[in-house]
């Protein structure tokens, strides 16, 4: 928390992006976003949207400066589950269980091929400039309201 979170567009669609003192050299591909999510502490996150959700999640984004990946078909969605999955044990439990490394992608094949099945997505989201996401959380938030049928605005 109160870590500092930089982001600088380097050549070639690189972006170093500084966590505390720690500084990691992220690229466009899946891979480097999978890395972000799983070892960033914070700075990125890897969230599982409906269909109907993705026009807002990419507004928000717009709005606020958040760096975002949308992941295309069952690899690299499987990729980011395994990532999201890898931070949230090292952060409960003080470790990953690599010796169960083969069952977890496994059960986040499956886990990517409903989420694909219903129409849904699942996008890596990062920080920007130290702000972290509060910031597009709550647009997106209040976007998601906005457009809800109950909403009074829509």
């Amino acid at each position: 928390m109160g870590k500092e979170v930089r982001f600088e567009m380097g050549k070639q669609g690189i972006e170093t992006v500084k966590d505390g003192s720690v500084t990691t050299r992220v690229g466009r591909d899946i891979d480097s976003w999978a890395s972000l999510v799983g070892f960033s502490h914070k700075a990125a996150v890897a969230e599982s949207f409906d269909e109907s959700e993705i026009p807002l999640v990419v507004q928000a984004v717009n709005e606020t400066g958040t760096r975002y990946r949308v992941a295309s078909g069952v690899d690299e969605t499987r990729k980011l589950l395994v990532a999201r999955l890898r931070r949230r044990l090292t952060e409960s439990e003080g470790y990953f269980p690599d010796l169960y490394l083969e069952r977890i992608e496994e059960s986040e094949q499956r886990r990517a091929e409903n989420i694909l099945e219903a129409g849904g997505a699942v996008v890596a989201l990062a920080c920007k400039e130290g702000k972290g996401l509060d910031d597009f959380w709550q647009r997106y938030r209040e976007l998601k309201d906005q457009s809800s049928p109950e909403s009074p605005e829509a």
